[in-house]
């Protein structure tokens, strides 16, 4: 009877070599050979496993090759990498400082120069290169990264949405998409503007339609969202047409809400109507007057001053811009002592002032002088109105022509021709011995007369 051979068994790759030998590692040709990434060379295991790892680590080949390997210099010998990240760190400082205080990227072609000016011995200043175009790559590398942290804080909770659409200034209009969620690693409630999507029709299916496409592109669920906050305007809030009615088919647990400043603006100004003045025509009043006078901006400063209040100027109220008008009223009361004092001050000096002309009145003038007085004409009209009440009483026939045309005694002499120029036929002259009945006529009309 024949005795049968056992099989053959043959050692595999354990992650336990890899431990052991860093070097080593599972080879891709077979799963009974390791991989040395010294030597990159596959040698076989399946014999000794662990003692064929020994074997191979303790060769001349290996020994070299890890000798070789040593001689080799290190990335980090040809830059200094703390130096390095200092000059990063100050350039994304820079660049956030710009960003923040919203400043011209223009700046940051003067800022390298400037640094190294003001500290000629800092090795930082002299590595500063953030120009323009560095500067914009900063700024667009932290965008993303900002974005990536806002979209995966959507994702994984709630989150809520607000848009408005901006002045319609050209074709195309921006609606800013601002985000509040809670932000984990502050540990609290986070404003944010996620994006700014253009829109050409400002239909409330386009804009639904551009606000899906923002979400969907980031993968951001419409479940996830518990409300969302626009204007009162019919294309926003309308039920069955407007925008609320296309996100509450999306999410029908969705909390619509108007824009509370609107709500509490014409809350605000029904009871203003109420009020004995106007607020806002006072404001306006106010300002319009201290505006274009130094003199008056100069008395006002100094009532300021007596009354120890901080020396501030009046601000200017827009009607279109009617989130300005608390700021306007905290400014008038805040300097409402030294305006009630200012302006009784201006109504003393009103009522002390007479015009010049009035205090002349009566005192000698001409007839001329004292008529303007009494009808407030300028002396030109009183005099042409004399000059119109003058005519037909006596004056020469040139003087009747200027009255009746309203031209000059010069242009009317110049303008005006002898009768024997006309080139037309003289008339005779009648003289009394050609008419001698009409001469004795006038002889008795003298005598019985006399």
């Amino acid at each position: 009877m024949a005795s049968s051979k056992k099989a053959k068994q043959y050692q595999r790759y354990l992650c336990r070599y890899g431990e052991e030998f860093p070097c080593l590692g599972p080879s891709r040709v077979s799963e009974f050979k390791a991989h040395c990434s010294i030597c990159g060379a596959d040698f076989v295991i399946s014999h000794a496993g662990r003692g064929d790892c020994v074997k191979h680590v303790n060769s001349a080949k290996h020994c070299k090759a890890v000798a070789d390997v040593q001689k080799i210099p290190k990335l980090t010998s040809f830059s200094s990498f703390s130096q390095d990240f200092s000059v990063i760190n100050a350039e994304v400082l820079f660049t956030s400082f710009v960003v923040e205080h919203n400043l011209p990227f223009a700046v940051a072609d003067h800022m390298g120069p400037l640094l190294r000016k003001m500290f000629p011995n800092n090795p930082v200043a002299k590595d500063f290169h953030c120009g323009q175009t560095n500067t914009k790559s900063i700024v667009q590398t932290l965008a993303r990264d900002t974005e990536k942290e806002i979209t995966e804080a959507m994702i994984s909770g709630p989150y809520s949405l607000a848009t408005d659409g901006s002045s319609d200034m050209d074709d195309v209009k921006l609606y800013p998409l601002g985000v509040r969620y809670f932000d984990n690693s502050k540990g609290g409630v986070s404003t944010v503007l996620l994006c700014m999507p253009e829109c050409r029709e400002s239909t409330a299916a386009q804009i639904f339609q551009l606000l899906d496409e923002e979400l969907t592109k980031s993968n951001i669920s419409w479940n996830n969202c518990l409300s969302f906050g626009a204007d009162n305007a019919n294309v926003m809030q309308g039920l069955k047409t407007g925008l609320a009615s296309h996100l509450l088919k999306v999410n029908p647990n969705m909390y619509i809400v108007g824009c509370a400043c609107h709500l509490l603006h014409l809350a605000a100004e029904k009871a203003e109507s109420e009020l004995p003045i106007h607020v806002e025509e006072t404001l306006i009043d106010i300002y319009y007057y201290l505006d274009k006078s130094s003199k008056r901006k100069a008395v006002l400063r100094d009532f300021q001053c007596l009354h120890n209040t901080e020396v501030r100027k009046i601000l200017k109220h827009v009607s279109t811009r009617w989130l300005s008008l608390k700021t306007c009223i905290d400014r008038i009361l805040m300097l409402w002592p030294a305006l009630t004092d200012f302006f009784n001050s201006e109504l003393q000096q009103g009522g002390k002032k007479k015009p010049t002309a009035q205090k002349r009145k009566g005192s000698g003038d001409p007839p001329v002088m004292k008529k303007c007085l009494k009808t407030g004409q300028s002396q030109t009209t009183v005099n042409a109105t004399s000059a119109q009440k003058r005519k037909g009483s006596g004056d020469p026939p040139v003087m009747k022509k200027c009255l009746k045309t309203g031209q000059s005694q010069t242009t009317v002499n110049a303008t005006s021709k002898p009768k024997s120029a006309t080139g037309g036929a003289k008339k005779p002259l009648l003289t009394q011995s050609a008419h001698p009945k009409s001469s004795c006529a006038e002889k008795r009309t003298g005598t019985s007369s006399s």
